[in-house]
């Protein structure tokens, strides 16, 4: 699925709906980002990965938490 960043609320999806959620240069730009940022694992299948790249490291908090994030060099 591709989403448009205003359009993604955490309760959007059903839980278990995809192998891998991949999001770049998105989640700075939502009005809560660490919420939406902390529902995507639950939007995962077994096995499942999320992958987040963001320029700002307040987000990068969510690494303990399974998740791959990769913080862009400028």
């Amino acid at each position: 699925a591709r989403l448009l960043p205003e359009k993604f609320r955490p309760g959007l999806f059903p839980a278990a709906s995809f192998d891998a959620v991949i999001t770049t240069d998105t989640l700075e730009h939502m009005d809560e980002p660490l919420a939406c940022a902390a529902a995507l694992p639950a939007l995962l299948k077994p096995g499942g990965k999320v992958y987040l790249e963001v320029p700002n490291e307040a987000l990068l908090g969510f690494k303990d938490k399974g998740l791959t994030i990769a913080q862009k060099d400028g």
